[in-house]
């Protein structure tokens, strides 16, 4: 059994045995209700457990697709599974995997690997939502980027949303499930320089709603 029931099991046990020790053969209106009160925290506890459980096997098949799908980029590290939550699993492709530098356009090898990812986004429960998130890193817009941009933000939205107009228009996903967002260069994955590369990225999340 999970030990933190064990521990609220052993509690109420305490507790009782409290009762008996104390001289108390009959447990009075406190004791009654400390006991009821742990026995309803344990309930509450294995059903949040038990729901927990339950949307992260539901999550599998989308993460077990990922994993076959990209398998070259994960040992590459140019791509990566990410778990921002029970209820949320995705994958970040970093760097130049889809768009060249100083673009917004997606090269060829970045819609070929969007087509996988179509394929992957087919094992995504009916019910969850898609979120397809964009980052840029630190350095100012220049050239064409600053012409067609006001800033980063504009930059990471606009990356986001050319993929998910290719996974929309080109995949077939139901564009109702899909969100777009831009982060701009506000959640770094890597504050080395060397690597910052892996900060311009675009995130493609599957996420259950609450229910």
């Amino acid at each position: 059994m999970n030990t933190k029931y064990t521990a609220i099991r052993l509690s109420i046990v305490l507790l009782v045995s409290a009762v008996g020790f104390s001289g108390c053969y009959a447990i009075n209106e406190k004791h009654y209700n400390d006991i009821i009160n742990i026995e309803a925290n344990f309930a509450r506890l294995k059903a949040a457990d038990e729901k927990l459980a339950q949307r992260i096997a539901i999550l599998q098949p989308f993460e077990q697709a990922l994993k076959a799908e990209f398998a070259p980029e994960l040992r590459q590290h140019s791509a990566s599974i990410q778990h921002p939550s029970a209820s949320t699993v995705g994958m970040a492709m970093h760097g130049p995997l889809l768009f060249s530098s100083g673009s917004t356009e997606l090269t060829n090898s970045g819609r070929a690997l969007l087509t996988r990812l179509a394929v992957a986004l087919k094992k995504a429960p009916d019910e969850a939502i898609i979120r397809v998130i964009g980052h840029s890193d630190q350095l100012p817009l220049r050239g064409s980027l600053k012409t067609n941009h006001l800033d980063n933000w504009g930059l990471s939205s606009a990356r986001a949303a050319a993929v998910a107009r290719i996974l929309v228009w080109g995949k077939k996903i139901n564009a109702n499930k899909i969100y777009v967002e831009g982060r701009s260069f506000y959640d770094p994955i890597n504050a080395t320089k060397s690597k910052k590369a892996n900060n311009r990225r675009v995130e493609v999340f599957v996420e259950l709603m609450n229910r």
